[in-house]
């Protein structure tokens, strides 16, 4: 008898819901609860920041790959995860969260893929 297998799925962007499977096996994604918009916003107002020393040349590159991000409004740049992780991780938790506040702190942080 042939085995049966769950087909393989991915998810891009958002992706909201839950789906259990079913006799023959189960799928399981990661769920993201942000908007692209919402991730530009907060991208935003992190550049607009004047607490961050932006001038540090450990993040001139990340905020010049979140500056064309914002400008092209575009989040699927593939640098743009690893640009943002270096700036959160940089200007540390409490600080981060002063900035941008719970909710944008909280989107960033998911669409970082950090803690």
């Amino acid at each position: 008898m042939e085995k049966r297998r769950p087909p393989s799925m991915v998810f891009h962007g958002p992706v909201q819901g839950v789906h259990t499977g079913d006799v023959h096996g189960s799928i399981s994604y990661t769920q993201n609860n942000y908007a692209p918009d919402d991730v530009l916003r907060a991208l935003s107002v992190l550049l607009e920041d004047r607490t961050i020393e932006w001038d540090q040349p450990s993040l001139e590159e990340p905020r010049v790959i979140i500056g064309r991000a914002v400008t092209q409004e575009n989040i699927n740049d593939p640098q743009l995860r690893p640009a943002l992780s270096t700036v959160l991780t940089h200007v540390g938790h409490h600080v981060a969260l002063a900035v941008l506040g719970n909710s944008a702190y909280d989107i960033l942080k998911t669409f970082a893929g950090i803690g």
